[in-house]
Order: C-alpha cells, then structure tokens, then sequence
C-alpha cells in the first residue's frame, strides 16, 4: 500500500511540476480593465463552484471506498455513475483554479498535462483491476462509463452521499483545507492591488473569516479522526483473543 501511495505521489508530481512552471511564466490577474464587473464575478463563481464541486465529489468517493469491504472492487454509491470518480474531482478543481489565472494558453496546457499524465494512470489501474476481478469488472465496464456517466446510470438515480459522511471529510481533510486556501488565496491575488491602496476592507474580512473556517474544520476532522483511531485500539484491545 505504502509503496502505491508513494508511487501516485510521484505521478503527480510529474504533471504538477511543469504546470507550476507554466503557472509562474503565464498567470495574471484578472483586471475590470480587462473584464466587465459581471464577467468578473461569473469566472468567481465559476471557480469556485467547480472546485467546491471537485472536493464535494473526493469526499464522496472516498466515503464509499472505504465504507466498502477490503479487497472488494467498488461499484456503488458514485462508483455507480463513473468508475474514476477521484480522477473527474481533481479535473474539476483543476479547471476552477483556471479563470482566477487568467490565460487561456495555461488553460489549454492544464487540460493536455492533465490528460497526458491520467489517462495512462487510468488504463494501467483498469488493466490491474481486471486481472484481479476478472468477470466482475468486465461488467461493470460494460455497464459504467469511466469519466462520464451514461443517461441510464443518471435515471437509476442511484446514493451519491455515502453513510460514513464523516469518515470520508476526515480522509479529505487535508485537500479541503489545501484546495479552499488555494481558491482564497487566487481571491487575494486577484484584488492585491485594491488591497495596497487600503480598500476592500470587507473582502478581508470575508476570507480571513473563511480562512479562519477551513483551518478550524480542518481540526475538527483531524482531532475526531484521531479520537476514533483511539477508541478502535480500545475497543480491538478489549476484545478476547
């Protein structure tokens, strides 16, 4: 297990590498000089909306794969609908990031980069999963699209939220704090100017509030995490042997 994780470690740094690269040499901030008030606030949106999105579709994911037995493969709850739900949920943070940075030729690198670097990931991962499960996931491939769900999978109407809610935000709890700093920070970045001249006084006070709620939920997840690891060791040492 260790040595999976650290191998996706490493995959993921060969792709985020050059996009910070590419983030550093393209990236500005947008400007109403540049854009109508309007616009402005519909890329904020935007943006922020699909990186909330991306992070409300890690959890969930989580939440079933780990409310599922081990050594099983998961097909439920929003494995279900897609069979890469945690692939889609980076996608989509990824492109929330994209309209605070401001260029279209980043965009258009985040998208090949991201591509490039998963889709190999993904049919190893599929190769993998096939020799372990062999008939079994042949139908379930026959039957669930990898990224994007069919209309029959939507119609089911399947559970998306699992039941371990709170065990998933846990095993999420650092990509939410990383990811809301992030959008928070690309906030800042965008009115840094406004910000030196003394203004924006209520929009400071916005995201050091929200600063404030992320790093408190973030210690609230890491803290219950850390008490139900404590009260299993208690109760497993409580058991006959």
């Amino acid at each position: 297990m260790h040595r999976v994780i650290e191998k996706r470690a490493a995959q993921n740094w060969l792709w985020i590498t050059p996009l910070a690269v590419m983030v550093v040499l393209f990236a500005r901030p947008r400007t109403l000089s540049s854009l109508a008030a309007s616009t402005d606030e519909i890329l904020d949106v935007v943006g922020t909306g699909l990186i909330a999105l991306g992070i409300w579709i890690r959890i969930c994911a989580r939440g079933w794969k780990a409310q599922a037995p081990s050594r099983t493969l998961v097909t439920e709850g929003l494995y279900s609908y897609i069979r890469h739900p945690l692939y889609v949920a980076s996608f989509a943070i990824g492109l929330g990031i994209m309209p605070a940075l401001n260029s279209v030729p980043l965009l258009t690198a985040f998208v090949v980069i991201f591509l490039l670097a998963h889709i190999p990931v993904i049919r190893r991962e599929e190769i993998s999963l096939r020799t372990r499960f062999g008939e079994e996931h042949e139908r379930y491939t026959r039957e669930v699209r990898a990224l994007i769900p069919s209309l029959h999978s939507l119609k089911l109407r399947r559970p998306i939220v699992p039941r371990p809610l709170l065990r998933a935000a846990q095993l999420e709890a650092d990509a939410i704090l990383l990811w809301g700093l992030i959008s928070i920070g690309l906030d800042v970045r965008e009115d840094f100017a406004a910000l030196l001249k003394g203004s924006h006084h209520i929009e400071v006070m916005v995201w050091c509030a929200g600063a404030a709620m992320l790093v408190g939920l973030w210690t609230y997840l890491k803290a219950t995490r850390k008490n139900a690891r404590f009260v299993s060791i208690e109760q497993s040492a409580e058991e006959p042997g």
